[in-house]
């Protein structure tokens, strides 16, 4: 990952530090980490795109997921797309 962005460098060397057991880290600004806050973060995000058309405004979600497997993030995502739908 390249970015000149602080916050997301931040929590890049804190997630590093985490995986190799140098921090105990637990909140990160930018980035969303399975398993500390990756489905509670995209929960919140999908349903805040999800109550954007009907107030007219546009809508709009772009994901790069690998092997998503969450059947809780994989409904929250079908459910977005017949919002979207009607």
């Amino acid at each position: 990952m390249l970015t000149a962005d602080d916050e997301t460098g931040a929590d890049a060397t804190e997630l590093f530090n985490f995986l190799t057991g140098y921090s105990q880290q637990i909140n990160y600004q930018q980035l969303l980490v399975a398993p500390i806050n990756l489905r509670n973060r995209m929960t919140a995000l999908i349903e805040r795109e999800n109550g954007t058309p009907a107030s007219g405004r546009p809508a709009r979600m772009i994901a790069k997921i690998n092997r998503i497997a969450d059947t809780r993030i994989i409904g929250k995502l079908y459910e977005a797309s017949q919002e979207v739908a009607h």
